[in-house]
């Protein structure tokens, strides 16, 4: 796996989560279909890439706990499978520490992740 695979592991955050928590826990929307962009931040990377932008989708699944599973599929680069953590609306990644991630919903169940480190930053939106 290269190292834009490990960092595209980190987005899904764009992931779903039930769990047996109050039904406006944000955490219990996150399975289901993700759909978005990441963008590279360096020149060196989106020249290997072909490109900065690139579409992504990620299925996420509920792993068990505060656990959930991440299957990310970028149209540009490795996809990979991986788990987050999610409590109390907080996703925090195991892959890649260090990392920024926040999980909104509105009140229509409209959910969105938004993703950022040193390397690329990303946005996605629940199917």
């Amino acid at each position: 796996m290269d190292k834009l695979s490990a960092f595209l592991l980190c987005l899904t955050l764009p992931a779903s989560v039930v769990q047996a928590v109050g039904v406006n826990d944000n955490c219990s929307k996150i399975p289901g279909h993700w759909q978005g962009i990441y963008t590279l931040k360096t020149q060196a990377d989106c020249s290997v890439y072909n490109g900065c932008t690139h579409l992504v989708m990620a299925e996420a699944s509920y792993a068990g706990g505060n656990k959930f599973r991440i299957k990310l599929n970028p149209a540009v680069g490795q996809g990979g499978v991986f788990e987050i953590h999610c409590e109390d609306g907080n996703i925090s990644s195991p892959v890649n520490p260090g990392n920024s991630v926040s999980l909104s919903c509105d009140e229509s169940n409209h959910c969105f992740v938004v993703y950022d480190d040193e390397r690329l930053s990303s946005e996605m939106a629940k199917q």
